[in-house]
């Protein structure tokens, strides 16, 4: 009774994007956890976030891209602002932040070679 949920979708995903954009737009889930998606950092969001029950995530597939939340019926309105961020927001990342995610990437890569088990899943 306390909760709303919403959802949209979009066709064209990663299949809509030409070879020589696909790695980079691969990352974008990645690029988002550490810019923002709603063009404010996971922190400040999290703060502006406070004490609301809004939760927005969105997702780029192969084909589609699809956002759904839920929130209570007190705050629709903050969550459909950041609906409206979403689609109107130009996200930049700042070269630091790129230099986190490649850290991020590399490390994860190190921890796959370093895992016996990878060599199965890889093949």
């Amino acid at each position: 009774d306390d909760q709303v949920l919403i959802s949209g979708w979009a066709t064209g995903g990663l299949s809509e994007v030409g070879k020589k954009r696909f790695h980079n737009c691969s990352c974008a889930s990645m690029l988002a956890g550490e810019v923002g998606v709603f063009g404010f950092k996971p922190e400040l969001m999290a703060d502006i976030l406070a004490g609301k029950r809004v939760h927005i995530s969105p997702s780029l597939g192969a084909y589609r891209r699809t956002f759904s939340g839920e929130q209570s019926p007190l705050d629709l309105e903050s969550s459909l602002q950041m609906v409206h961020l979403l689609f109107t927001n130009n996200v930049t990342p700042v070269p630091e932040d790129l230099k986190v995610i490649m850290g991020m990437t590399a490390e994860y890569i190190d921890g796959l070679q370093r895992d016996p088990q990878h060599v199965f899943f890889s093949t």
